[in-house]
This record gives C-alpha cells, sequence and structure tokens, in this order.
C-alpha cells in the first residue's frame, strides 16, 4: 500500500517526507490551486498538484508538473496524469477495474480498516491528511493490534 498525504503548506509537505509517504500531493498554500509553475510546487514541497479541473490538469501537465487528478466518477478521464484519486466512497471492485487497477488511489482516508480492505479490491495507495495513517498500517501490516 503506497500512502500520499495531502497537505497545503510547506511545513506539512517537510513532516510528510520525513514520515515515509510516497508522495505529498497539495491543492497549494491555503488550499488554493495556485502552483501553476513547478518552481512554486516544489517551493511548497509537493510532489503531485491535486486538481479535480481537467482542464487545470492539463495544463499542469503541460508545464511539466506530476498531477494528482480527483476524479468523481468511474469513468476514465480524457486527460493523462500521474495519479488518479476517487473518494473513498466511490472504491469498489467495478470502478477500480474501470479506472485502471494499477494507478488508483482512494482519496481522504484516515482509517486503517478502510484502507486494509481497499488493498484487498486492488486499490494501490492512498490519499490522506492523517500522518498517523501510515503507523496505523504498519501495525495492521504486522498482525498487531
Amino acid at each position: 500500500m503506497e500512502f500520499y498525504l495531502e497537505v497545503g503548506d510547506e511545513e506539512g509537505a517537510n513532516a510528510a517526507s520525513k514520515a515515509g509517504f510516497h508522495g505529498v500531493v497539495s491543492t497549494g498554500p491555503r488550499g488554493k490551486v495556485t502552483l501553476l509553475k513547478t518552481n512554486d510546487l516544489e517551493k511548497v514541497g509537493s510532489d503531485f498538484l491535486l486538481t479535480e479541473d481537467e482542464s487545470l490538469a492539463k495544463e499542469a501537465k503541460r508545464k511539466g508538473l506530476k498531477v494528482a487528478l480527483l476524479v468523481q466518477s468511474p469513468v476514465k478521464p480524457k486527460v493523462e496524469v500521474d495519479l488518479l484519486v476517487v473518494p473513498y466512497g466511490l472504491v469498489n471492485p467495478r470502478s477500480v477495474r474501470q479506472l485502471g487497477v494499477d494507478r488508483v488511489l482512494a482519496y481522504n482516508v484516515n482509517d486503517p480498516v478502510i484502507a486494509e480492505r481497499m488493498k484487498e479490491i486492488g486499490v494501490k495507495g492512498v490519499v490522506t491528511s492523517n500522518v498517523n495513517l501510515i503507523k496505523e498500517m504498519e501495525k495492521v501490516n504486522q498482525g498487531s493490534p
């Protein structure tokens, strides 16, 4: 299971990289999508720009950014992105298959039990704002209570 942390600032991004997350997705400082320049994304310390706007995703890809696209339905988006993230309420075996098992991550998961169940149906990873989730999942993976 891969873990990606959603952050809105540099402090959160730094904490995430120290906590061993696979990457950081960010909507930009104070939640605004303002990171359309590559150096702005690096300045905040994020690996991915998180957006649900396909035209913004396309523009960001053109500028060389890594993009995490939040999709609200099991219909595969037209734009090619680095990560596809879906709200965890949308995750089921059928939607995962339709979107592409190898790239789908569930979005905004803070519960290790839910994360574990999603792994069973082929979800590659989760995006969370909870830094402690990775520690909880390590316990689950080792069979500890």
